[in-house]
């Protein structure tokens, strides 16, 4: 699931994705479904800027990207609508890919596959552009920084790794998790990572240091995601408020 503004895109492993919209009575409609994979959508991301456009990945190898710009604030047809023709569409890994996210200035797609993987694509012409390799396992999560020119993966080494988008190096090994690293973002304009493993540890990482600088171990299953910090929250006040709405 992807959020822009009061849209929403969902993938399903009925191989579709769904563009839904928020109405005035807290309610979502759905827009369009999209259909062209023939493998279950694990992952989908908005464009980030505009909501211009869709990225999906499948369990069928692929990578698409989809309009969006036709529906985002436009009135609703009187009907839903079926899109079955992607933009673009390209054979992206070998094995499943766990995750595809765009970079703030649009420019940049990344992907990430149990093949052990992360490739980069430019976003217009749906070609790759770097390949980035080092993980012993397959990577789960990527996140592009918001600020420099960055990407971190969560991979099943257990590890966080930060690479740079120029040359595809990799520039810091994050190591203390103890089991599969499901998912990563940043936090702090770019200044601290949050990752979260599957035996429900949360870590919070000083990038300039490399160094962990706290640990949450409250829940009882997987750390697969979080949502965004609200203005003027610390990680710490994150994971406190999400430990509380799970008790609501």
């Amino acid at each position: 699931i992807d959020v822009f503004g009061n849209h929403v895109i969902s993938s399903s492993k009925d191989n579709t994705l769904k563009l839904w919209r928020l109405k005035p009575n807290n309610n979502y409609e759905c827009l369009i479904t999209f259909q062209g994979h023939t493998g279950s959508v694990n992952s989908c991301a908005f464009s980030p800027k505009n909501g211009e456009f869709v990225a999906s990945v499948s369990e069928d190898h692929n990578v698409k990207i989809w309009d969006t710009m036709k529906f985002i604030n436009k009135p609703k047809p009187k009907n839903e609508l079926v899109v079955s023709q992607a933009i673009r569409t390209a054979f992206a890994h070998e094995k499943d890919i766990n995750c595809v996210r765009i970079s703030p200035n649009q420019k940049l797609i990344a992907t990430s596959s149990q093949d052990r993987s992360i490739k980069l694509w430019d976003a217009k012409k749906l070609q790759m552009t770097l390949q980035l390799k080092g993980h012993k396992r397959g990577v789960w999560d990527v996140a592009f920084s918001p600020v420099e020119k960055l990407i971190a993966s969560a991979a099943g080494d257990n590890t966080v790794k930060i690479w740079s988008t120029d040359d595809g190096s990799c520039l810091n090994t994050f190591e203390g998790h103890i089991s599969t690293v499901l998912s990563v973002k940043w936090l702090a304009l770019g200044l601290e990572l949050i990752s979260g493993s599957a035996d429900g540890i949360i870590k919070v990482w000083n990038v300039k240091k490399a160094t962990c600088v706290n640990t949450f171990d409250k829940h009882e299953g997987k750390a697969v995601s979080y949502t965004h910090l609200r203005a003027h929250e610390t990680p710490e006040h994150l994971v406190c408020r999400l430990l509380l709405e799970k008790k609501k």
